[in-house]
This record gives structure tokens, sequence and C-alpha cells, in this order.
């Protein structure tokens, strides 16, 4: 399904994004 696909790669962002803002933080 396109919209599963589609939350997956969401997932992988989400966590990205969220790795990304931990080091703009602590910078």
């Amino acid at each position: 399904d396109d919209e599963f696909e589609r939350t997956k790669e969401e997932s992988g962002g989400v966590r990205r994004l969220a790795v990304v803002r931990s080091v703009a933080a602590v910078v």
C-alpha cells in the first residue's frame, strides 16, 4: 500500500529529525 510505504518512510524521517533536533539543541 502506498500509504504504508509513506508511513514507513516518515518513521525513518521522524527518527532522523529527532537526531538533528538533538544535535541542534546541543550546539
